[in-house]
């Protein structure tokens, strides 16, 4: 079984101004402002990086064990999900 990867829905664009990210979905005409660690991890969001290779990611960038950057990169995706921003690619 091949893990889901996540990306951004079609109808939604991310771009940084002024070193806050910013999530656009272009549908609702909603802007979602995101933190550090958010607008590191959402560029990644290409359909190409499982959760697993995410959190890796996040590790090496930041100083946070395994444990706390899984949790905390789970409920941000299934809180992306939930609003429309993202879906997943097996």
């Amino acid at each position: 079984m091949v893990a889901p990867k996540p990306k951004f829905h079609p109808q939604v664009k991310f771009t940084i101004i002024a070193d806050e990210g910013l999530i656009i979905t272009q549908d609702s005409g909603e802007v979602h402002i995101v933190n550090q660690v958010a607008s590191f991890l959402l560029p990644l969001l290409t359909g190409h990086f499982t959760l697993e290779e995410l959190t890796d990611r996040v590790m090496t960038e930041f100083d946070v064990g395994r444990e706390e950057a899984l949790q905390d990169i789970e409920t941000f995706l299934q809180d992306l999900e939930a609003r429309g921003i993202i879906i997943y690619e097996s």
